[in-house]
């Protein structure tokens, strides 16, 4: 099975990233606003790519640190999000 990959928008402390995790999901990076939040993040898996931020700030270019992922509309393929190549 090809690893299935996903960015988390809006992460808050990372519920739904580790829901996605056990499911089978590896998170390339999750966006997150909340200085606490992010802390939190960092300090439960610092292994992810946990970037601090406003969202309405984001150019993404801190997601070149991650490998190239290949994005599927989610409206027209609701079972696959995103695929690394």
């Amino acid at each position: 099975m090809p690893e299935v990959s996903c960015l988390e928008i809006c992460a808050g402390a990372g519920g739904q990233a580790l829901g996605l995790e056990w499911a089978g999901f590896t998170p390339q990076a999750l966006v997150e606003i909340d200085k606490a939040c992010c802390n939190t993040l960092r300090f439960n898996r610092p292994q992810w790519n946990v970037i601090e931020g406003d969202l309405r700030q984001f150019e993404g270019t801190a997601l070149l640190q991650t490998k190239p992922l290949e994005i599927f509309n989610c409206l027209t393929n609701p079972t696959i999000f995103a695929v690394a190549r």
